[in-house]
């Protein structure tokens, strides 16, 4: 089984030096405890006002 992770910059969390975030903490979670892929696919840099605001679009 696998999970996956979407979001903006908070999902993807770079600045958490001791263990990588949110995300991250959870996949370490899951991992200790069940077999489970935790997949982090948050963006760096990006939040879901840029998303929501269809600035990500190419013309």
């Amino acid at each position: 089984m696998s999970i996956c992770i979407f979001g903006d910059s908070i999902t993807w969390e770079g600045s958490d030096l001791e263990k990588g975030g949110w995300a991250e903490r959870l996949k370490l979670y899951i991992s200790e405890r069940y077999d489970i892929e935790v997949y982090n696919l948050g963006v760096s840099g990006k939040t879901l006002i840029y998303f929501s605001s269809g600035q990500n679009r190419q013309n």
